[in-house]
């Protein structure tokens, strides 16, 4: 039985992707091949990807070369740089300064910061991913030192995690709540009954 369901695509070779065409009929639509298979917008006039909120490793080096042309608009000097300034894990405060006259031009974060949180939402979203793969603070630690990026400290880390707890069980209830009311409307059961008895079936090709 196993050889049979599990029996190779022989149409395809080995080593090629799956796509969501690959899928049965009948089969949802799997969102993650779909995400995976989905290319990124491009602007036709500027041949370049438009991609919302999105995070990328840049060089502080790297990033200062755009200012190098800059005009500072109080001492007219091209001495435009840009600076780090406040940091929390891997949210950092971006300034851009003149080295000439030290006026302060402009200033915001590396990170927009998650709704009514003081967490920044780079920090939710890699406590998130280390999380899903059964890593803790340790393991980002040792990213930061291979990236040479300022260690991810322990605190900031136990902060996301209670953020994210929390925002697991909050969706969680209205999941179940929302399926409660599904199961009681396709079983005609009133609301004041606590208690639907639910017929299931099944062969047991799983076990």
């Amino acid at each position: 039985m196993n050889n049979k369901r599990w029996k190779a695509n022989k149409s395809k070779p080995p080593n090629e992707a799956v796509s969501e065409s690959d899928l049965p009929n009948g089969i949802l639509s799997n969102l993650r091949l779909s995400d995976l298979s989905m290319k990124p917008k491009v602007d036709a006039t500027t041949d370049t990807c438009v991609v919302e909120n999105e995070f990328i490793f840049v060089s502080t080096k790297q990033l200062s070369k755009l200012f190098c042309n800059v005009v500072c608009p109080e001492c007219l000097q091209k001495t435009v740089t840009s600076k780090l300034g406040a940091k929390s894990g891997f949210s950092s405060e971006l300034k851009v300064a003149c080295n000439f006259c030290c006026e302060k031009i402009n200033s915001t974060h590396s990170s927009n910061y998650a709704h009514n949180t003081s967490c920044a939402e780079i920090n939710l979203r890699v406590t998130q991913a280390f999380s899903h793969i059964g890593k803790r603070c340790s393991a980002i630690e040792q990213v930061c030192l291979a990236m040479n990026m300022q260690p991810y400290s322990s605190s900031t880390f136990r902060n996301c995690v209670g953020k994210l707890d929390e925002a697991y069980k909050n969706s969680t209830k209205q999941m179940f709540s929302v399926v409660r009311s599904k199961v009681k409307s396709a079983y005609d059961v009133n609301d004041s009954m606590n208690i639907a008895d639910i017929s299931v079936t099944y062969d047991a090709t799983w076990l």
